[in-house]
């Protein structure tokens, strides 16, 4: 267990928050702060959530592509076996350790990842999500 709660936000979350917010006008000073901290605390969670998503998706893909570029070009024994093999080791570790990264690295992980071909994509969105940093 690494000590974090990976899931789809919106439909639990959502549904607190959205129950609370309700209610917030009843509520004291105490509470609307504590209300704040928790929609806070679930954009966090949400936009971890969707980049450990994206990573994983990517570092999948690109594992496939390698294993199929593999199964078609070299034979056992020819050059670039230990290449493919530090590839995929590489790759698999990236891969399961993204589970574990908080959200700067995550970012940082995103910034490797998706590197120009993603420029009006989600990296269009770095600014914004070194804000709420």
């Amino acid at each position: 267990m690494n000590g974090r709660i990976i899931f789809r936000t919106p439909p639990r979350s959502g549904a607190f928050l959205k129950w609370a917010w309700e209610k917030r006008d009843g509520m004291d000073r105490n509470q609307r702060q504590g209300l704040a901290q928790a929609v806070y605390a679930s954009l966090l969670a949400h936009i971890e959530a969707t980049m450990v998503e994206i990573l994983t998706g990517e570092y999948q893909r690109i594992i496939n592509l390698i294993s199929h570029a593999e199964t078609i070009g070299n034979h056992p024994g020819e050059p670039g076996l230990s290449a493919f093999g530090t590839a995929m080791h590489v790759l698999m570790d990236k891969n399961r350790k993204v589970q574990n990264m908080t959200f700067s690295d995550l970012l940082k992980e995103l910034e490797l990842v998706l590197y120009p071909k993603f420029e009006n994509g989600p990296k269009r969105h770095k600014p914004d999500l070194e804000a709420i940093q």
